[in-house]
C-alpha cells in the first residue's frame, strides 16, 4: 500500500526528516507514533535493512535509489554507503546533533519547500562538512543529549526560533572550504582530482585533514587538540596539496622536512613528522589509510637514512636506500669527516670536504661502494708492490686510466686522491696476465714491458693496450709470480702493431728495412739520399705516442713507389741467374750506371726503366 498523495522528498533531506514530514502530512501524528503505527522501530529507520527499504519504497512511492540517498546504509561492519560511495562509519557524525540555524529558520516560512516544517539535511551528518553551503554559517554541533536524539527530528533536537535567531546574529558567514566542496560534489555523483577520486572518499578527506594539520600545527608526537574550525582550515590546506596527487603530498612532506632542517632539528622521520608519522605507523587498527601510506613511505625512504629491518608503516624494509655521512661513518666504523671528504672528493656529495650535514642524504649503495673502494684502496707504493712494477709504470697506468683512481680531483693534496681500488688493480692484472702464454723458456728477443718500451720508443701505456686488445701474437710469461714484470713481449712486433694501429700506411724503420731489403742501420742513410733532381727518395713521417713523444716512420705507399721505379742489384742478378758481380759488370758494359750505391745502405739500386734495355724485368 502506498500513502497517497506521494509526498516529494527534498534535496539532501534525511530519511528521518522525510518520515517526520510524512507523519504530519498524512496523519498529523508525531513521527514516532507514525512509524510505530506502520510497524517500524526507530532503529530500523535509523539503519534500514534491505527488507525495510523495500517496505519504505512501497509505502512512500519512492524508488530504492531515492531512498538510498536519504540515509547512511550499512553495507558491512563499520562501513556505510551513500549512493555509490562507500566509507567508514567515522566519516559520518552520528553521535552529535548538527544543524544550520539559518536553514531551520528558512524552513519555518510558509512558502518554503517544506511548507513551514523543519528539515534535517543528511549532509549535516557528514563529519568533514562543517559549514552550510547556502548560508556560509558554521554548523552547530553538540553531543546527543539522549538516545531518542539519534533520530535527529529537528523540532526535538534544535532550539526554538528565538535561539536560532540569536545563533544567526552571532555567526560569521564564510564560504565552505575546497575540501568540503569536493566532498559534496563527489557525493552528488561528480568528480574531482584524479588521485583523490581513486580512493574511498573518507580516506581522501582524512588524508587532506592530516596533511593540513601537519602543515598548520606544531609537530608533536600526539595528535593536536584541533577544534572544528582548525580541522576545516587544515582540510583546505591539505586539499591544496593532495589535489596535485603524489607530487603534492611529497611537496607537503618536503616542506615540513625543510622547516625542521631550518630549525636545526636532527631527528628521524618519527620526530620530523610527529603525529602524522604516528597516525600512519598505527597499523594495528587494521583500518586502511589509502595511497598516502605508500607515498609517505617512499618519500621517507628516499629522504631519510632508514636502515634495513626497520618497520615503516607496516612494511619491513629489506634494504637501506639512503645514507647520511653519519650513518655511513657508523656503519663503516670510521670518523664522519673521513666519510665526508671521500664523498665530496668522489663527487657523490656537494659541499665542503670538512663540513658535514645531518640532513643531506645520498644513495646508500653508491656511498657504501665508493667508501669501501676508498677504504681498501692501494697507495702508489702499495700499488707498485701489488703489480711488481716501477713507480713510473704505476703512475703511467694510473694516468692512462688502466687503473682508475678511486677519487678524481684536481686538488691532489689529499693522499686518497692518488689511490687505486684493490679490486680495480686485481681486475687489471688478471686481464693482462690472461693474455699471456705460459712457457718454460722465453723466445729469443722477448723482453718485459719496460724494456720493450725503451726498445720500441713506445710508452708503457701504448704497449699495454696492445695485449689487452688482443693485438699481439707473442705474449709470454715464464714466472707468473713476477706479475707485471713477468709479461714478455717482442719489441719488433710491438712497434709494428702500434704503428699500424696509428696509421695503416706507416711502418717503422725495422719493417721499412725489411721491405727495402736493406739493413736497419741503412734506413737513416737512405733518408739522406736524393735523386738526380735533388728530391729525397723517402721522407720521414712522425706520429706521437701517448706521452707526446715523436716516433719516426716511413710510408708504405712511398716505399712501394720507390720500388716500382728502382730494382736492387741482387734482384737483377737473380733474373740474370748469375753472381751479382757478373750482373754489375754487364750493366757497366751496357753503360747503365747505378742510381744508389750500396755503401752506407747495404744495397745498390738501379732505375728499372734503364735496366729494361738489357733484361726483362
Amino acid at each position: 500500500m502506498t500513502l497517497r498523495p506521494i509526498l516529494p522528498a527534498l534535496q539532501d533531506e534525511s530519511l528521518t526528516s522525510y518520515l517526520a514530514r510524512c507523519a504530519e502530512y498524512h496523519t498529523g501524528l508525531d513521527v514516532f507514533a507514525f512509524i510505530s503505527a506502520l510497524g517500524f522501530s526507530q532503529t530500523e529507520i535509523i539503519d534500514p535493512a534491505p527488507a525495510t527499504f523495500d517496505r519504505l519504497s512501497e509505502l512512500t512511492g519512492h524508488s530504492l535509489e531515492v531512498l538510498h540517498r536519504m540515509v547512511f546504509r550499512s553495507v558491512r561492519p563499520r562501513v556505510r554507503a551513500l549512493g555509490q560511495e562507500h566509507f567508514h562509519t567515522e566519516f559520518t557524525n552520528l553521535k552529535q546533533t548538527s544543524f544550520c540555524p539559518a536553514c531551520l529558520l528558512a524552513d519555518r516560512e510558509p512558502t518554503s519547500p517544506s511548507r513551514g516544517l523543519r528539515v534535517g539535511r543528511l549532509s549535516w551528518r557528514i563529519e568533514p562538512v562543517r559549514r552550510c553551503r547556502q548560508h556560509g554559517f558554521a554548523l552547530v554541533r553538540r553531543p546527543l543529549a539522549r538516545k531518542a536524539e539519534r533520530f535527529q527530528t529537528m523540532d526535538m533536537v534544535a532550539p526554538d526560533n528565538a535561539e536560532l535567531n540569536r545563533l544567526v546574529r552571532s555567526a560569521d558567514p564564510t564560504n565552505p572550504s575546497a575540501l568540503q566542496s569536493y566532498i559534496e560534489t563527489r557525493l552528488a555523483g561528480g568528480s574531482g582530482p584524479a588521485w583523490l577520486d581513486g580512493q574511498p572518499i573518507d580516506l581522501a578527506a582524512r588524508t587532506c585533514e592530516m596533511l593540513g594539520l601537519l602543515l598548520t600545527f606544531p609537530v608533536t608526537r600526539t595528535m593536536p587538540a584541533a577544534t572544528s574550525e582548525d580541522l576545516e582550515a587544515a582540510g583546505a590546506v591539505g586539499f591544496e596539496h593532495a589535489s596535485q596527487g603524489e607530487d603534492g603530498v611529497c611537496s607537503a612532506l618536503q616542506s615540513v622536512r625543510e622547516q625542521a632542517q631550518h630549525e636545526g632539528f636532527h631527528g628521524g622521520p618519527a620526530q620530523v613528522y610527529g603525529f602524522f608519522h604516528t597516525w600512519l605507523q598505527d597499523t594495528d587498527k587494521r583500518k586502511p589509510f589509502g595511497p598516502v601510506l605508500d607515498v609517505a613511505r617512499t618519500f621517507i625512504l628516499d629522504h631519510f637514512p632508514v636502515e634495513a629491518g626497520a618497520d615503516v608503516f607496516g612494511s619491513i624494509i629489506s634494504r637501506r636506500r639512503k645514507h647520511t655521512v653519519y650513518t655511513l661513518a657508523r656503519q663503516m666504523n670510521v670518523g664522519p669527516m673521513t666519510v665526508q671528504r671521500a664523498l665530496v672528493y668522489g663527487k657523490l656529495l656537494d659541499g665542503e670536504p670538512d663540513r658535514s650535514s645531518h640532513h643531506v642524504v645520498f644513495d646508500a649503495i653508491s656511498g657504501e661502494t665508493l667508501f669501501s673502494r676508498v677504504h681498501t684502496a692501494l697507495s702508489n707504493r702499495e700499488l707498485r708492490k701489488f703489480l711488481n712494477c716501477g713507480r713510473t709504470q704505476a703512475e703511467q697506468l694510473v694516468a692512462a686510466s688502466f687503473l682508475p683512481q678511486v677519487i678524481e680531483q684536481e686538488d691532489r693534496a689529499s693522499n686518497s686522491a692518488q689511490h687505486v681500488a684493490l679490486e680495480d688493480a686485481k681486475t687489471f692484472l688478471q686481464a693482462i696476465m690472461g693474455r699471456t702464454k705460459s712457457v718454460e723458456r722465453a723466445t729469443e728477443g722477448m723482453c718485459d714491458i719496460p724494456r720493450a718500451a725503451r726498445s720500441s720508443h713506445w710508452s708503457v701505456t701504448d704497449i699495454v693496450r696492445a695485449p689487452l686488445g688482443g693485438k699481439l701474437e707473442k705474449v709470454e710469461c715464464v714466472d707468473p709470480d713476477l706479475r707485471f714484470l713477468g709479461i714478455l713481449l717482442d719489441p719488433k712486433e710491438v712497434s709494428t702493431v702500434l704503428i699500424r694501429e696509428s696509421s695503416p700506411d706507416l711502418v717503422g724503420f725495422e719493417d721499412a728495412a725489411s721491405i727495402l731489403g736493406i739493413k736497419r742501420y741503412g734506413v737513416r742513410k737512405f733518408l739522406d739520399l736524393r735523386d738526380r733532381d735533388g728530391v729525397p727518395y723517402l721522407r720521414v713521417h712522425s706520429i706521437q705516442n701517448s706521452e707526446g713523444c715523436q716516433i719516426d716512420c716511413l710510408s708504405r705507399t712511398e716505399i712501394a713507389g720507390f720500388l716500382r721505379e728502382h730494382i736492387a742489384l741482387a734482384d737483377i742478378a737473380s733474373h740474370m741467374e748469375c753472381h751479382w758481380r757478373t750482373a754489375e759488370a754487364r750493366l757497366m758494359s751496357a753503360e747503365i750506371s747505378v742510381e744508389l750505391k750500396g755503401a752506407g745502405i747495404g744495397r745498390s739500386f738501379y732505375r728499372r726503366s734503364e735496366v729494361k734495355g738489357v733484361m726483362p724485368i
